[in-house]
């Protein structure tokens, strides 16, 4: 099994409220696309959001592709490629009829990138097993970081497992789909007064042998603000032990 390296991230802001794991700036952001009266004001608060990772700005960027401003608009769909939720497709399959040509380029393009991701073959059969988090962590930072976990590794090329499944069926489907199974336990612990420390165990599916592990850790902000740092790296270190092994 190969060594793998810890990534050290130090993130620069640092809050001293731990406890609060809803960002804030997405709600802000929202109101600013829905309100602000001026349409680059709108337009930037769209693209901004399309870049923050957050299911909770879909909404705002749907409701964006409505707005008066072709400007405007178009941010929205370009908001909305960025953000890579499949849950955009219908709003972004109604702008494709937008009476501004500008518009439905940046829909039709966002929309093919929607539409790719969905359709696209998966090579990962995940048994994703449930986050385990420190006690001294906010309940709600597990499912997020799972969530966000999760979400990567569909864009990576996975499909889920389901739960309590036989060993022949899975090797069923991993022969008749030409997949790779891997089974992944990912653990939220302190790293030191202010930190987080993301471990992910990998091993094969369905007969679990160990594949490698991700370890990587950042201090210097909220546990939230932490774990969208981490996730991204984590998920680097697990791609290059699935290609490793699958090789």
């Amino acid at each position: 099994m190969r060594a793998l390296p810890v990534v050290l991230l130090l993130v620069t802001w640092t809050v001293p409220a731990w406890a609060s794991n809803v960002d804030p700036r997405v709600a802000y952001l929202s109101r600013q696309l829905r309100t602000a009266q001026d349409a680059r004001v709108r337009a930037q608060a769209a693209l901004v959001l399309g870049k923050s990772e957050e299911v909770a700005a879909l909404p705002a960027l749907c409701e964006g592709l409505e707005d008066a401003s072709g400007v405007v608009r178009g941010a929205a769909a370009r908001g909305l490629e960025e953000l890579a939720e499949l849950e955009g497709i219908p709003c972004l399959q109604r702008a494709l009829k937008d009476r501004d040509d500008s518009v439905r380029t940046a829909a039709a393009k966002a929309y093919k990138t929607l539409t790719d991701m969905r359709d696209r073959q998966p090579w990962l059969y995940v048994d994703f097993r449930p986050m385990k988090v420190a006690d001294t962590f906010d309940a709600e930072l597990g499912p997020m970081a799972e969530a966000r976990l999760k979400r990567r590794l569909q864009e990576l090329g996975a499909r889920w497992a389901p739960a309590k499944e036989s060993k022949a069926a899975a090797k069923k489907v991993l022969a008749n789909q030409k997949l790779m199974g891997v089974v992944l336990m990912p653990e939220l612990v302190a790293h030191g007064d202010k930190g987080l420390r993301m471990k992910v165990l990998c091993l094969s599916y369905p007969d679990e042998r160990l594949l490698g592990q991700v370890e990587v850790k950042a201090s210097g902000g909220r546990p939230v603000d932490l774990v969208k740092a981490l996730v991204p790296h984590a998920i680097t270190q697990m791609a290059d032990i699935f290609e490793e092994s699958r090789n």
